[in-house]
């Protein structure tokens, strides 16, 4: 049985890339890597913030009592509650868990955001943050900032939370073949004729993947060019 969120699907409970739903192939499989690392955070009643098609929701399922989703008016997906991450509709302390994904590089105030989800996080509660570094403008013109581990390690300390994961996603090897395939793409938009240039960047990311899997082992200068980051954060 196969059921669709989006960029992710799943098949029999396994979390796979839906290639018919995205183009970003090789930064949704690394990013899905380290989600599957931090599920392990999850517990109780959990939020998700900007849930959009909500990928990551049969991952957290199994570890968690409740799932509430919230999301803007604009949301492609079905949240439970619309609402902004600004202004969260909630009392205080009512969630064991947040989960944020590839929203936070849309809010223009980010502080404002951080200081809703500590308000709505009981103590010893996780928050899950996935955004993005080197990655192409998306969602245009509410696409205003992306952020580095310094940044993450720096919220820390003003809202004192505890780091209990932060990982680059992703390094130099895994950018050249994700901006290579999305100039593929750019150029296959150009003319209907192009259109399967859409094959050619797919492929170019499945193959750039094995390589650097298989042949490298490893990406390399991960520290300074990245895809982006994962982060958990405990409240004390």
């Amino acid at each position: 049985m196969i059921i669709e969120y989006g960029p992710i699907k799943y098949k029999d409970g396994i979390p796979l890339i839906n290639k018919r739903k995205t183009i970003s192939i090789l930064a949704n499989r690394l990013f899905l890597d380290a989600m599957k690392e931090v599920v392990n955070y999850a517990k109780g009643e959990l939020l998700d913030v900007g849930c959009g098609e909500s990928p990551f929701y049969p991952l957290f399922l199994q570890r968690i009592n409740s799932y509430v989703k919230t999301d803007i008016l604009t949301s492609p997906g079905k949240p439970d509650i619309y609402s902004n991450i600004t202004a969260l509709p909630f009392k205080d302390e009512s969630f064991d868990t947040i989960i944020c994904t590839h929203v936070l590089e849309h809010v223009f105030e980010p502080f404002c955001a951080f200081n809703e989800m500590k308000r709505v996080l009981r103590r010893r509660g996780v928050i899950i943050i996935g955004t993005p570094l080197i990655y192409w403008i998306h969602e245009a013109p509410v696409d205003y900032f992306r952020y580095t581990r310094y940044f993450y390690q720096k919220v820390a300390k003003i809202y004192d939370f505890e780091i209990l994961y932060l990982k680059e996603i992703g390094g130099i090897m895994n950018v050249l073949i994700d901006m290579l395939s999305k100039g593929i793409i750019l150029v296959s938009w150009k003319s209907k004729y192009l259109s399967f240039l859409e094959r050619i960047s797919i492929l170019v990311q499945d193959i750039g993947w094995v390589i650097i899997d298989k042949a490298f082992k490893k990406d390399f200068a991960i520290p300074l060019i990245n895809l982006g980051y994962v982060v958990a954060f405990r409240k004390r």
